[in-house]
């Protein structure tokens, strides 16, 4: 188990920071993005004209 944060205590109060893992982050968002991206790019060439250079 891992630190998720961490609480910083103060005459003001007590304030919890949370630790951002950017490769985590990156991991997680990375195949995301790309699976978007290859559907979005895939139904856009479904639907759009093709043409054939004969014209």
């Amino acid at each position: 188990m891992r630190p998720r944060g961490a609480l910083h205590v103060s005459p003001a109060g007590v304030e919890y920071k949370p630790f951002v893992d950017v490769n985590r982050l990156f991991l997680i968002l990375f195949p995301r993005i790309a699976w978007n991206v290859f559907w979005i790019t895939r139904t856009i060439a479904a639907f759009a004209p093709h043409h054939h250079g004969d014209e």
